[in-house]
């Protein structure tokens, strides 16, 4: 379609433009900043939702030490990462540490869990278990 065209051409035209002229060129930096800033806007708006719908529902199933301490860290990732009339970079940057170290506590859980259920499948296969591919 006209617009699918569109849409390449433009991409390609800002693709050359950027190699030819560099990204610190303020043509660049101005059709970049068009592009980002709306995309990272919509982004936040849609990590605040899903933390304080994902919060509420949380807390209605059950109140135990991890629902009150995933409530913690996401108000507290919220406060760090909202638009503040004053600089209070020391605060935010404890903040967003101590979210930083929770998350990445959480992301080793699940690529633990997520080696484990490999190994476990490749096993399953390696000794005729499961067969992927129609073998009686």
């Amino acid at each position: 379609s006209a617009l699918g065209l569109i849409l390449v051409v433009s991409l390609l035209g800002t693709f050359g433009y950027g190699l030819v002229f560099g990204v610190q060129d303020p043509v660049m930096q101005m059709a970049m900043d068009a592009v980002i800033v709306p995309v990272e806007a919509s982004l936040m708006a849609i990590l605040v939702i899903t933390l304080v719908y994902a919060s509420i529902r949380l807390l209605r199933q059950r109140r135990d030490v991890t629902t009150i301490l995933f409530l913690v860290a996401a108000v507290l990732l919220l406060i760090a990462i909202m638009p503040k009339p004053f600089d209070n970079s020391l605060f935010d940057g404890l903040i967003i540490d101590l979210t930083g170290v929770l998350s990445r506590g959480g992301a080793r859980g699940l690529l633990i869990g997520i080696a484990l259920g490999t190994i476990l499948t490749g096993l399953r296969v390696m000794f005729g278990v499961d067969r992927p591919y129609g073998g009686n």
